[in-house]
């Protein structure tokens, strides 16, 4: 089996992007991986038994191979253009950074909106 390889980015990296932002809006994403189904015909590859029952995961858990990698290109074709100009992402951590409230305000809700069309849930 190929590994699929997704470069989680470095913190170091993430903090210098922030900037001359003095606005910050912290979004954390529910059950993250869990909002992750997996491919139709591919559960039976997450399958697991416990006292001789049988289960398979219909959504990605934790721990299994490529699950990060593929949490943060799913995340970051969500978001796209708003990363590099409005928002850091780790995974399910989502940092909308502004330089005032007023963008901040308008940057959180495009932010909620493009999780909400891909219904993704944040707590």
């Amino acid at each position: 089996m190929v590994k699929w390889r997704y470069p989680l980015p470095r913190v170091e990296d993430l903090i210098d992007k922030i900037g001359t932002s003095s606005v910050f809006t912290s979004i954390d994403l529910w059950s993250a991986y869990h909002l992750v189904q997996i491919k139709e015909g591919d559960e039976w590859k997450t399958a697991f038994t416990t006292t001789g029952r049988l289960f398979e995961w219909l959504v990605m858990p934790f721990g299994l191979t490529n699950a990060p990698a593929s949490f943060q290109n799913l995340i970051n074709t969500v978001l796209g253009d708003l990363v590099d100009r409005c928002v850091i992402i780790y995974l399910d951590d989502i940092l909308v950074h502004s330089p005032t409230r007023e963008q901040n305000i308008e940057d959180t809700k495009e932010v909620l909106r493009r999780l909400r069309d891909y219904n993704l849930y944040v707590s």
